[in-house]
């Protein structure tokens, strides 16, 4: 029996998923591949003299790694004195363009719907089923497209306008045989064999197990195989030789035939191995290894089936797929989990995936080179995290202008100074770890401006939220002259309780309107803002926020129904105004979170009473501030905004809340980046010229383990969001929560960032260049 008559779903039962990948690769259809370059050498009339004679196949076309392939597939025979061959060049056949791969995962309540242009079968694109199993999901077709359904996660994949006709499984990878037997059942049997002479590679990096390539009887070449010339006694001379070669580790290409005999490369991925050298004549060429899988050392299997993934932790929330490394060994999750040990032999959500390469790799190139607070003389460069691919930590970034190193930094982010106003220069970044230096990023081109005018064309100014409530927020002088800061953004104004129209400041008590805003130092409020504004600072006044009443809220729940009159209008226009008139301010700020979104009655009231107060008060800017997550505004945001602009309110700025995603977000630069973003594209589609305020929460988000896991914004997140937002004609502002957590410190606290290495102020003095 050969390789070939074997099958996957129907002959082969494996518990160790690394048994499981040895035999699926040794027998699986080569996959679709890019186009390689090498001829394969073939020995089209090659004949071994003596009793018989064999006939040598075409040549593997280029970069064709076909493990189980008798090429030369004739009947040898004892030679009795070798001669060479005519063996001649076979042609290179040329593979299609790259396929793409939709890797199904678990993605709680989804529909996933794929287009051709993201999923065509025709195309050889392949859906990779990782370890699912067969009872996690259902295949049908509806109205003429598949239907993939995970029921127990309330998902589906849906491949639009293709047909269960149109699929075979050469377009399904799948690690467990139950999933392979499945789509074989739902495809009625249909398999597509592999095309004689069809081009194939491994993916870069990763290597291919070697399938032997069953030499038959006698396959071994003579020594001195490859020349053809004096092989001993002529025993089997070439019959067989070169099948699979370069398939990476264990290849055994031209078994004890020539150079690159036994385990010829450990990329596997280029070159198309040994150049195949099948049947000819005394067995030329045989297991040359002639760009035998050149490439990286791979970070996906190796020669003892082994893989790199990150520790497990037990805080982390680990999806269908997701890979972990414990106790040197690599696991592979079944489905969504968490706190789950892969270890545990009762486990059944883990299976184990191989043993952990500890074999250094070096680290991916760095991205998003940008350059901000652009200055005559300095600049700050900032840039992603460099990627590790594979076992490895980065330790370094070193940063160049052209080949002249500049500066070394363990950060990610970092000032240039003593620059020339007026000089241009182009930056790149490397990163360091075991492995050596990376390739460089992208290069980033800036021309200093000859003098520190404000670039972007249009005023943005930075304003944090300071909580009112606590005892350090007593001096707002003293907070503005230590952070080298001007403006501040209040919080929170809410209702007096049983005194709807009298707002007061949240924790302090009080009746702003009639004058009483002492905080707890006798120091009223009213002084505070007379200050800042003494100092050329500018204060936005914020009512609502995520603890206590807005006054719309009270005053809606006070009206017994829905129907508003005119004279509850008044009433909350009036508990506005007196706001502007106590602190003679020119924004406002209103934060609508939690329950109070949903409040249609409140949310038309307020609309109302504010575009009645902007008849009156021209020149004061009001702003909404709603959460988000990195996709944009919740449907209640949108609906807030529909509303208001229904209800005549002129909306001049929306201020979104970066923080608290509970998606375990990493990268939260790039996530307030998306938000803001998708906000902004939310905002025109209903109409809105507004302008985009941007609120990160600062060091250690809300978020916790159990509830999607932590969150953190750092500063090199900060450096990132500024190179987005600085001289941005759609961003107004950049604020953040809050002013007061802009202090060294660990955990979650409202008087520190939960960053043991931040400097005082730190976030601020980011911010304030804009």
């Amino acid at each position: 029996m050969k390789l070939s008559q074997l099958d996957m779903g129907r002959n082969i039962t494996a518990f160790d998923p690394s048994a499981f990948d040895k035999l699926q690769a040794a027998i699986a259809a080569p996959a679709s591949g890019s186009a390689s370059s090498s001829t394969g050498q073939s020995g089209g009339q090659g004949s071994t003299t003596g009793s018989g004679s064999t006939t040598g196949s075409s040549g593997t076309s280029s970069g064709a790694v076909t493990p189980s392939v008798d090429s030369g597939a004739g009947t040898t025979h004892p030679g009795t004195g070798a001669t060479e061959g005519s063996g001649q060049n076979g042609s290179s056949a040329t593979g299609s363009a790259a396929a793409k791969t939709v890797t199904i995962t678990w993605r709680w309540g989804e529909t996933i719907a794929l287009g051709k242009s993201e999923f065509d079968p025709t195309h050889g694109d392949k859906l990779d089923f990782g370890w699912f199993q067969a009872g996690n999901f259902t295949i049908e077709e509806k109205s003429g497209s598949v239907e993939i359904g995970i029921p127990t996660n309330q998902q589906r994949y849906v491949l639009q306008g293709v047909t269960l006709t149109q699929l075979s499984l050469d377009n399904i990878i799948a690690k467990d045989a139950s999933a392979v037997l499945a789509w074989r059942t739902a495809l009625g049997g249909k398999a597509v064999e592999p095309e004689a002479g069809s081009s194939t590679t491994t993916t870069p990096g990763q290597t291919t197990p070697g399938a032997n390539a069953e030499t038959g009887a006698g396959a071994h070449t003579g020594s001195d195989g490859g020349t053809g010339a004096n092989t001993g006694s002529g025993t089997n001379a070439g019959s067989n030789t070169g099948a699979g070669a370069g398939t990476g580790s264990g290849a055994h290409t031209g078994t004890e035939g020539g150079a690159g005999s036994a385990n010829a490369g450990t990329g596997g991925s280029t070159g198309g191995g040994a150049q195949a050298g099948t049947d000819n004549g005394a067995g030329a060429n045989s297991g040359a290894g002639t760009n035998a899988g050149s490439g990286a050392s791979g970070n996906g299997s190796s020669s003892n089936g082994g893989a790199y993934a990150k520790e497990w932790s037990a805080d982390t929330v680990y999806h269908g797929g997701d890979r972990v490394a414990m106790h040197g060994k690599v696991y592979v999750a079944g489905w969504w989990t968490q706190n789950d040990d892969p270890s545990k032999s009762s486990n059944v959500v883990w299976k184990y995936a191989g043993l952990l390469d500890t074999t250094p790799v070096l680290a991916s190139a760095p991205e998003d080179l940008a350059a901000t607070a652009i200055k005559s003389n300095a600049v700050v460069l900032v840039w992603d995290k460099a990627e590790v691919n594979g076992y490895g930590n980065v330790s370094a970034y070193k940063i160049y202008e052209g080949n002249t190193l500049l500066a070394t930094t363990t950060g990610t982010c970092l000032k240039l100074t003593d620059l020339s106003a007026g000089s241009t220069h182009s930056f790149t970044v490397s990163a360091v770890d075991e492995a050596g230096e990376s390739l460089h990023s992208n290069a980033v081109s800036v021309t200093l401006p000859t003098g520190d005018a404000h670039v972007g064309g249009h005023e943005q100014y930075f304003s944090p939220y300071i909580d009112m409530s606590l005892s350090s927020s007593q001096d707002l002088v003293k907070v503005a002259k230590d952070a080298h800061i001007s403006n501040f953004t209040l919080a929170f104004v809410m209702t007096g309780g049983a005194h709807s129209d009298a707002v007061q400041w949240g924790g302090l008590g009080g009746n702003i309107g009639a004058g009483v805003d002492t905080h707890w130092n006798g120091v009223t409020i009213k002084s505070q803002v007379d200050a800042i504004h003494a100092l050329g600072g500018e204060v936005t006044i914020s009512f609502g926020g995520a603890v206590g009443t807005e006054a719309a809220v009270q005053i809606a729940s006070e009206m017994g129904g829905s129907t508003i009159t005119q004279a509850a209008v008044d009433k909350l226009a009036a508990a506005y105004e007196s706001v502007i008139t106590r602190y003679d301010v020119h924004k406002l700020d209103f934060d609508i979170e939690g329950a109070a979104m949903q409040n249609h009655t409140a949310n038309v009231l307020r609309a109302q009473a504010i575009a009645q107060l902007q008849a009156k008060y021209t020149d004061v800017e009001f702003a909404y501030t709603l959460p988000v997550l990195t996709t944009g505004l919740t449907q209640d945001g949108i609906d807030i905004l529909k509303v208001s602009k229904a209800n005549g309110m002129r909306i001049d700025v929306v201020s979104i809340m970066a923080m608290d995603y509970y998606q375990g977000i990493e990268d939260m630069g790039q996530g307030a980046i998306d938000a803001t973003l998708k906000t902004l594209s939310q905002v025109r589609s209903v109409g809105l010229d507004a302008k985009i305020g941007i609120i990160p929460m600062i060091g250690v988000n809300d978020t916790t383990a159990g509830t999607g896991g932590k969150e953190i914004f750092t500063v090199e997140d900060a450096y990132q969001l500024m190179a987005f937002a600085d001289g941005n004609p759609d961003v107004s502002h950049i604020s953040m929560w809050s002013i007061g957590r802009d202090h060294p410190g660990t955990g979650l606290s409202p008087s520190a960032s939960g960053l043991a290495d931040l400097q005082h102020y730190e976030f601020s003095k980011i911010f304030s260049a804009i």
